[in-house]
């Protein structure tokens, strides 16, 4: 670590599991907390219950989703502050690092001072494929995005430059925003995925389109569990992620953990940003569900 990281607490938040809305709010407060006083990198880790689609932010809940199946299977909804299609969270592990830019690139930034996005986003992935390593998994970041004039209505079946596959198929997917000094990143890492609840909680012209949908998405999308051929527990998957990203980054965190009660390893800022932007977050047209 430089003298310059060392200027810079880093923190591990293990959230446990939280509703869509408690799981935006949280990496929404973190990141303005930041963005006002860059002096904190955090990897966060956490899970969805109940399981979620969480939506890109220029897109429609009521174009988009099945409220009826979402009724049925009681699965929630939240936009993300990201942009993107909709992503199906259920059995998977899900990380946020949001991070001062200066630590991440260790090397000062001026407030004017234009940083490419690639370069953020393969630092960061390293310490997630560092991770996959250490849990047995042979996988490598795209590279390059592969066109495509179909669009996929779920995101982790559109490619992009910053994937992480395995055998070919995208297993981690992620997104980024960014201010002058501050970056989030936040992404998905399946377990496992239950293809016929996903496909059933989205809307579909017809029966032949929900099919020819759901072959698309098993071509090109993988999980941790078919690629390692067992099973894995949640709690297995943080820890190889956790130490993954001390391992590669010569780091060691202080963990915060999360119970029911509380939001513990927040900052008392973050805490009271987090009752603000949980309102934010409230899905506006709400199901049976109480999402909690």
């Amino acid at each position: 670590m430089s003298e310059l990281q060392i200027m810079y607490k880093t923190r591990l938040l293990l959230s446990g599991f939280n509703n869509g809305y408690t799981n935006m709010a949280i990496d929404e407060a973190v990141f303005a907390s930041q963005r006002e006083n860059p002096s904190l990198f955090t990897l966060r880790l956490y899970g969805w219950k109940p399981a979620t689609i969480s939506l890109g932010y220029f897109q429609e809940p009521a174009q988009v989703l099945n409220f009826e199946k979402l009724n049925l299977y009681n699965v929630g909804y939240v936009k993300r502050p990201t942009g993107g299609d909709a992503i199906f969270h259920d059995a998977e592990v899900t990380y946020s690092v949001i991070t001062p830019l200066e630590y991440i690139l260790n090397t000062t930034i001026s407030s004017d001072n234009d940083v490419d996005i690639a370069t953020p986003y393969k630092i960061i992935l390293g310490g997630i494929l560092k991770g996959l390593e250490l849990l047995g998994l042979n996988a490598n970041l795209r590279g390059q995005k592969i066109f495509s004039e179909f669009q996929h209505p779920y995101c982790f079946a559109n490619n992009s430059a910053f994937d992480i596959v395995a055998s070919e198929k995208k297993l981690v997917g992620s997104a980024q925003r960014r201010s002058k000094k501050v970056v989030m990143q936040h992404g998905s890492i399946p377990l496992k995925f239950d293809i016929d609840k996903m496909f059933e909680c989205l809307k579909a012209k017809s029966e032949k389109e929900r099919q020819f949908l759901k072959n698309d998405y098993l071509k090109k999308v993988t999980s941790l569990e078919a690629e390692l051929h067992r099973a894995l527990t949640y709690e297995e998957v943080v820890q190889y992620i956790a130490k993954g990203w001390e391992n590669h980054f010569n780091i060691k965190f202080e963990i915060e953990e999360t119970t029911e009660s509380k939001i513990d390893g927040l900052t008392e800022t973050e805490t009271n940003l987090v009752d603000k932007f949980s309102q934010k977050y409230k899905p506006a047209i709400d199901c049976k569900s109480d999402f909690k």
